[in-house]
């Protein structure tokens, strides 16, 4: 049984669950994603190669997506017609950022949140070398881009198979079957992983870069 969860179409709200997964993650992770699945990235600014690669995690599309170069991303996306204001903004749209007044956008990120106070929240790449969340004035953003987000039930039906799954392995215990692939769920899945002898860390609910590997050598070994 294969329980893959990184290539399913998701939602918005399941894509941005899947960025926050990699909260703390550092560039390798996704340096080695976009060199397998587009072209050779190896060192470099890498908040855009983040935001493309959790798109295509997530089966989500965007005008210029995959692509390293914040100001072509973001004109691709203006171009298309996809932009949005701040008040018709949703969780999982793409942020550009433009620091210097100029033209060409700076940064990008995923939206988390808008909060009527002025600032904006969203899940980057290269926050101090590692992937973060931050919190910024609505002033700071240039544009922010809707990408197409084309399912859920899949991904749903996933995670329901792996709740089930671990469930069934004694872990997972007295849980609904939800498919939310919560703290609960990967609680679990880190016990089990522990178990098997491919997680030797924290067990913390927080399905990060030492989670995700472990998991992925499991599935490959053929233990789910």
């Amino acid at each position: 049984m294969c329980l893959e969860l990184m290539t399913v179409s998701m939602t918005n709200t399941q894509a941005v669950e899947l960025a926050r997964a990699y909260l703390g993650s550092g560039a390798s992770t996704f340096y080695s994603y976009y060199s397998k699945h587009f072209s050779t990235f190896k060192s470099g600014d890498w908040c855009a190669c983040f935001v493309s690669c959790i798109l295509s995690m997530a089966g989500a599309t965007a005008p210029g997506f995959p692509g390293l170069y914040c100001p072509t991303l973001r004109n691709a996306g203006v171009n298309a017609g996809k932009a949005v204001s701040i008040g018709n903004s949703r969780a999982g749209d793409i942020v550009f950022f433009n620091w210097d007044g100029n033209r060409n956008a700076d940064h990008v990120g995923m939206l988390e949140s808008v909060s009527s106070n002025g600032t904006i929240t969203t899940i980057d790449g290269n926050v101090s070398n590692r992937v973060g969340r931050r919190t910024r004035k609505w002033s700071e953003v240039m544009t922010i881009i809707r990408p197409t987000y084309k399912g859920g039930e899949s991904y749903m039906n996933m995670v329901k198979a792996l709740q089930e799954f671990l469930q069934s392995k004694g872990y997972y215990k007295g849980c609904y079957i939800d498919g939310d692939f919560g703290k609960y769920t990967i609680i679990a899945l880190q016990q089990y992983l522990a178990h098997l002898g491919y997680y030797n860390r924290r067990i913390d609910g927080d399905f990060g870069e030492f989670s995700r590997k472990a998991y992925l050598a499991a599935l490959k070994s053929g233990k789910f």
